[in-house]
C-alpha cells in the first residue's frame, strides 16, 4: 500500500478537488480499494460508513456492491462497525461462513461470495464516528502487512475526513450536511437492495423508488426506508 506521505498528498489532492464532502467520501473509498488492491494482489472493496450519536448519517463505497456489503451491517442490526469505533479497535473476520459473532451479518456477506473482512475505524473527532470496510472474495486476503497498511492509512485519512467535515458548505452548516448526508443513506441502500431483488440498473432501481414515492404520497426517504426494514431480519436505519 501507498506508504503514509503519498497517501497523505493524494488525500489532501482529493481534498481539494471535492465540490462537496460526498464527493470526498467517494473519492476517498475508491482509492483506498485501488491501494489495498494493489497491497494484497487480491480484488479489494471499500466502503466507508459515517455517522452521529443516534444513528448512521452515510454510508459510500467504492462500488455499488461495496456499498451494499457496507449497509448490511446497519440491515441486520448492531453489527462489527459500531463495535469496532465503540472500542477503537479493528476487526478481522477471517471467514464469513465460519465467523459466529455476528452470524446474521456474516451469512448475508458469505452469500454474496465475501468471505474475509476487515474494519478499521476512523478518529475523526467526538461529534462523529466514522470506519472503513474492506471485503474480498477469498480468505486469507487480510492479514499480517494488509492489516499494517490498512491501519496506516486509516491514520491518515481520519484527520483529512474529520478536515472535510469542518470545512463550510454552500447554503447551510454542519446540521443542513449531516441532514443531506442522512436522507442520502437509506435512498443508496434501498436502491442496492431493488438492483439486487430485481436484476435492474441503478437508475432503474432510483424509478422504482421514485414511483412508489409518488403514489404512497410519501418522501423518497421514507419509502427507501419501508423497503430496508421489510428486508428479512432487517430493521430501520434511524429509530424513534
Amino acid at each position: 500500500m501507498g506508504d503514509r506521505e503519498e497517501d497523505q498528498q493524494r488525500l489532501r489532492q482529493l481534498i481539494a478537488g471535492s465540490e462537496d464532502v460526498r464527493s470526498f467520501l467517494d473519492g476517498m473509498t475508491r482509492y483506498a480499494a485501488t491501494l489495498m488492491s494493489r497491497a494484497t494482489g487480491a480484488p479489494v472493496q471499500c466502503a466507508l460508513i459515517l455517522w452521529r450519536p443516534g444513528g448512521p448519517v452515510s454510508i459510500v463505497g467504492s462500488s455499488n456492491d461495496a456499498l451494499w456489503q457496507g449497509g448490511l451491517a446497519y440491515v441486520w442490526g448492531n453489527g462489527p462497525a459500531l463495535e469496532a469505533t465503540e472500542t477503537s479497535r479493528l476487526i478481522v473476520i477471517a471467514d464469513t461462513s465460519l465467523d459466529q459473532r455476528w452470524p446474521d451479518y456474516t451469512k448475508s456477506l458469505a452469500s454474496a461470495h465475501i468471505r474475509n473482512v476487515l474494519i478499521v475505524p476512523l478518529g475523526v473527532g467526538k461529534d462523529a464516528s466514522a470506519a472503513l470496510h474492506f471485503f474480498a472474495d477469498r480468505t486469507g486476503v487480510f492479514t499480517g502487512q494488509a492489516i499494517r497498511d490498512a491501519t496506516g492509512f486509516a491514520e491518515s485519512a481520519g484527520p483529512a475526513l474529520r478536515l472535510t467535515l469542518r470545512m463550510p458548505t454552500s447554503g447551510g452548516n454542519d446540521k443542513d450536511l449531516y441532514a443531506a448526508l442522512a436522507r442520502q443513506a437509506p435512498i443508496e441502500l434501498a436502491s442496492r437492495m431493488i438492483m439486487s431483488r430485481n436484476n435492474c440498473t441503478r437508475a432503474e432501481a432510483r424509478s422504482v423508488l421514485l414511483g412508489r414515492s409518488r403514489s404512497n404520497h410519501q418522501k423518497l426517504q421514507s419509502v427507501a426506508e419501508d423497503i430496508i426494514a421489510g428486508f428479512p431480519g432487517g430493521r430501520r436505519f434511524y429509530q424513534p
